[in-house]
């Protein structure tokens, strides 16, 4: 498992402990909402608004694992990054 310096991951940390995911909890590593809107107050698309209130993946698992399989590659072949520019810098850095 591969934890950022900050901020915690608490779903993938749940995982890695082999512990249930509660219902709802609060994580205080990061600077996101603890509190979730009335459902009354939701869109439509409250799968939306559940996702943009946590924190994201660091390891973007979900991505890679989706784009491993949409090409056909292993995820270990698959490099996301926060853009080219990072992407050039990691790679330049394997050599």
């Amino acid at each position: 498992m591969n934890l950022p310096a900050h901020g915690a991951n608490p779903r993938q940390l749940y995982e890695h402990l082999g512990i249930p995911i509660p219902e709802t909890y609060v994580d205080f590593s990061v600077n996101t909402n603890p509190y979730v809107l009335p459902l009354s107050l939701w869109p439509k698309q409250a799968d939306f608004c559940g996702w943009a209130m946590e924190y994201p993946d660091p390891d973007a698992s979900l991505l890679v694992d989706l784009l491993a399989r949409i090409e056909g590659i292993a995820p270990e072949q698959v490099l996301i990054s926060n853009g080219a520019s990072e992407c050039i810098h990691l790679l330049g850095q394997l050599f």
